[in-house]
């Protein structure tokens, strides 16, 4: 299945995946008594249905709302009504990645979809990404992709013919 979706071209398609790992990395989780049972349901690191739930909630806020003015960790704790730190063990846990490192991810995703799009600007991409400055947006696109915004765009945009 992931297999299908990367080879399939679209623009989010590293998101797409994304998502489906972290669907499969639920799976141990969903039969943990099965897979390991001597888990008990005191460790410290066995999330709660609920507390993955709300979660997931917080996620699906932050896809919906990426120009919202506070998507800090913080925020997000308080907002899915979580101490800050178990937050940030269950993001870590069921991503496998640092909250930060998703959220710039997330952002990238959607700045790439709007790519597409000729007649938005870099900065306007950038800031309908989320991203709070052109040169924040750049630092992490080109970590990420190995290349600037624009360049990655002119692959996207092939010339036209005369």
């Amino acid at each position: 299945m992931m297999k299908t979706v990367f080879f399939a071209g679209k623009v989010d398609r590293e998101l797409r995946c994304c998502m489906l790992l972290m669907e499969f990395m639920l799976i141990p989780d969903e039969h943990r008594e099965e897979f390991f049972p001597e888990i008990k349901n005191g460790d410290p690191y066995v999330f709660s249905d609920n507390v993955m739930q709300r979660m997931i909630m917080v996620t699906d806020y932050i896809k919906n709302n990426l120009t919202a003015d506070d998507l800090s960790e913080t925020a997000m704790a308080e907002k899915a009504g979580i101490n800050r730190d178990y937050f940030s063990k269950g993001f870590r846990n069921v991503t496998g990645t640092h909250y930060s490192k998703w959220l710039n991810m997330v952002r990238l995703e959607k700045a790439i979809e709007l790519m597409a799009d000729s007649r938005m600007s870099i900065t306007e991409v950038a800031m309908s990404s989320g991203f709070q400055s052109t040169s924040s947006f750049n630092r992490v696109f080109r970590e990420e992709k190995r290349m600037a915004p624009g360049e990655y765009r002119a692959l996207l945009m092939p010339p036209f013919p005369e």
